[in-house]
């Protein structure tokens, strides 16, 4: 019986501290618990502090809210999102943190959602550029356009579909300055609620098609070039065996194809400079650069032949005497010792005695060497023919002036005329008693005469 009495003891005493740690714990558990939440100082509907999640909707013009909440225990620790927050459209979360005083949490959760009544439109109601075709529609958000080389700028214009919507920064209408290929143009819509939309533009300018030198150079010296002129000819003396050539395209993009440094041969060298375009066309320019041969230096005679003539020639002798006849010119004829060298005949017309014949020889390098031939001529003979007719004139003129004087004496003289004349002055002294002549004396004189 003791034995019974001591279990049921046991027992009881077991029990009453089962149910005493129960108690405890149950008061620890509520430690870490609200009494209340309030929003905007208002106790949040439908409370319980044993309930941790809560949705609440809101208003849309409420931008703002203040949070608070009450811990159940005094020895409880509240953190988390307490005090005013800032509502965003849709759904916000904030959570409020409670720790007893054994650390243990408990957390309760706030979703607080601001109606969002803005719109939602963020479309164009109309799109065109400068240059280009575009068959619009709102609900067509890219666009493929081609435009010319040519077009280097292009500009957006378009409308919005909503007031309320607006574009974002730098995706407005503008200018776009257009590079050569693909271009992607966007045009980005933001609507009032701040969805935004994009409308993609792939603009094509067409490759550039120019093939054109904008400079050309061969040894540092530029070459002028002329509008659609592709062929251009040069040349070098011998001693330039190799030549550098500089070509620049007028358009960066195009290619230029050659070699930079060419060697030359004897004679004519065509070198092609080939410029491709960025659309592929092709143009060649062609170069024919001469390489000069080498320049021969004699310009020596073997021999000078004067017809009907010996000057007796020889090589070192530049300076020949010749006695000719009465020819005005002679023929010359030379033989030269380089058939490259040429040959001038000076001052062989209208030889007189003293004339100088120069021979002038000048080599293809332009060494020069003069032969000199001194003209001796003798006076020119008087023809017989000539002699005859000039002894024939003077008989003639004899004949005449005979016959005329004849004529002259059977003409008879007037005695009735008086002849007078001056006689001329003489240093003879006259006689002072014969003053004056007789006139009629010496009318009578003449007329013995006669």
């Amino acid at each position: 019986m003791k034995r019974i009495s001591k279990c049921l003891l046991f027992i009881f005493i077991l029990i009453l501290g089962v149910i005493n740690v129960y108690a405890e714990d149950l008061n620890i558990n509520d430690s870490n618990k609200l009494s209340s939440i309030k929003l905007d100082g208002r106790d949040l509907e439908f409370f319980n502090e044993d309930v941790n999640d809560y949705e609440i909707i809101l208003e849309s013009d409420i931008e703002k809210i203040n949070i608070s909440a009450t811990k159940k225990s005094d020895q409880a620790v509240i953190s988390g999102d307490i005090g005013e927050e800032v509502l965003s459209y849709g759904i916000n979360k904030f959570s409020i943190k409670v720790v007893n005083q054994s650390g243990l949490e408990n957390i309760y959760h706030l979703d607080i959602t601001r109606e969002d009544l803005r719109s939602s439109i963020n479309t164009l109601k109309t799109l065109s550029l400068s240059t280009g075709e575009i068959n619009f529609k709102p609900n067509i958000f890219e666009y493929n356009i081609n435009v010319a080389n040519d077009i280097d700028k292009i500009t957006i214009k378009s409308s919005l579909t909503d007031t309320k919507s607006r574009y974002v920064e730098d995706y407005q209408n503008r200018e776009i300055e257009l590079i050569e290929g693909s271009n992607k143009i966007e045009i980005k819509i933001i609507s009032e609620k701040g969805d935004i939309k994009i409308y993609t533009l792939n603009i094509n300018r067409a490759l550039s098609g120019n093939n054109s030198l904008k400079s050309l150079k061969v040894n540092d010296e530029k070459i002028k070039l002329i509008e659609n002129e592709f062929i251009y000819n040069i040349s070098f003396e011998h001693d330039i065996d190799r030549i550098n050539i500089e070509a620049l395209a007028k358009d960066s993009k195009a290619l230029v194809k050659m070699e930079e440094v060419y060697e030359l041969q004897v004679g004519n060298n065509e070198i092609i400079i080939k410029v491709v375009a960025a659309n592929g066309k092709e143009a060649s320019y062609i170069l024919n650069v001469t390489r000069n041969k080498l320049l021969s230096k004699d310009s020596l005679l073997t021999n000078i032949k004067v017809k009907g003539y010996d000057i007796g020639f020889k090589e070192e002798i530049r300076v020949y005497n010749l006695k000719i006849k009465d020819e005005d010119t002679l023929e010359i004829e030379t033989t030269k010792e380089d058939d490259s060298a040429t040959v001038e005949i000076e001052g062989n017309k209208d030889l007189i005695n003293g004339s100088i014949i120069k021979i002038n020889v000048k080599a293809e390098d332009g060494t020069f060497t003069r032969y000199f031939i001194n003209i001796e001529k003798g006076k020119k003979s008087t023809s017989p023919v000539i002699i005859i007719l000039i002894v024939l004139f003077i008989l003639l003129v004899g004949c005449i002036g005979t016959i005329i004087y004849r004529k002259k004496r059977k003409k008879k003289i007037n005695p009735n005329k008086i002849v007078s004349f001056e006689l001329p002055r003489t240093d003879e002294v006259i006689p002072e008693n014969n003053n004056y002549i007789n006139h009629h004396e010496l009318e009578e004189s003449q007329k013995k005469d006669i």
